[in-house]
């Protein structure tokens, strides 16, 4: 098992195992999560985005967005290939995010999670995120 940054050539690996991903085509739809995105949060100072592999095998990704200056972290997306879920892929990738975080200076993490999604839920429970607020999610798309 390897973590590290994504890379520029990674790009088309990460999509085809994010597009596998069926809450996340649900919650941002071909509009915000595609090739081009990915390209661009790649080359973003301000953006972390980690590959974990297994056998030379983009097997799972992490993003988040980081403001080095307040020192925080919104954790937006962990996943796991189906294949390689409960072997420890997942915690050691958060593992590594948080290694990395407090590398940083970054003393606080936050992410949000909807409401019916029980899975990413007991996932950051695992991960000893603690539960705060109920909240709306608003968006809009700007054309």
């Amino acid at each position: 098992m390897k973590i590290r940054e994504a890379k520029l050539k990674d790009i088309n690996n990460i999509y085809k195992l994010m597009s596998l991903s069926k809450e996340l085509k649900q919650s941002t739809g071909d509009t915000y999560f595609n090739k081009k995105f990915l390209r661009k949060i790649v080359n973003d100072k301000g953006v972390i985005l980690l590959v974990v592999e297994h056998d030379n095998k983009i097997v799972g990704v992490l993003g988040a967005a980081i403001w080095r200056k307040t020192k925080i972290c919104y954790a937006d997306f962990i996943f796991i290939d189906k294949k390689y879920r409960g072997k420890g892929f997942g915690i050691k990738l958060h593992q590594y995010f948080i290694k990395l975080l407090k590398k940083n200076g970054i003393n606080y993490l936050w992410s949000i999670v909807k409401q019916e999604d029980h899975v990413l839920q007991d996932i950051l429970k695992k991960f000893k995120y603690k539960k705060r607020y109920k909240c709306y999610y608003y968006h809009q798309i700007i054309k």
